[in-house]
């Protein structure tokens, strides 16, 4: 591998962090929003919606960019199909995050109430986003 190469993916695997840290800190502000009727937090998870959009086309441009130029094999061709799956699941997370904050802003407008098993899903479903992350991060195969 060269060592253009392995820079860039040291850089593609930051910005790739960072982006998954965001849509995650969407979902989880988005059952912060369930919890808490937070109307104004979910106007922030509905606003921050353009940007994951945004990082999410650049870092599928970034990993196509480097499979056509440095034409990686092995592990670096997993890694960068991984980020390119990877990269498409947590924007729908991140749209989801935004649906819920929405739905829940109507929800709570309106003076209805959540349902104590939502909440324990939602929280549920942030623990496991969570840790699937995390398991992708220190390559934890099990």
């Amino acid at each position: 591998m060269s060592h253009a190469l392995q820079h860039e993916l040291t850089q593609l695997r930051r910005q790739f962090t960072a982006y998954a840290g965001s849509c995650l800190t969407a979902l989880e502000r988005a059952c912060e929003v369930l919890r808490e009727r937070d109307t104004e937090l979910a106007r922030q998870v509905i606003e921050g919606d353009d940007l994951v959009d945004e990082a999410e086309i650049h870092i599928e441009s970034e990993c196509v960019r480097l499979m056509s130029l440095h034409q990686p094999v092995a592990h670096d061709l997993r890694l960068l199909v991984t980020v390119l799956k990877m990269n498409y699941d947590l924007e729908r997370i991140a749209d989801h995050a935004t649906n819920i904050s929405w739905l829940a802003g109507r929800i709570v407008k309106r003076g209805g109430r959540i349902a104590p098993d939502l909440l324990a899903l939602a929280d549920r479903v942030v623990r496991g986003s969570r840790s699937v992350f995390q398991a992708f991060l220190d390559q934890d195969l099990q």
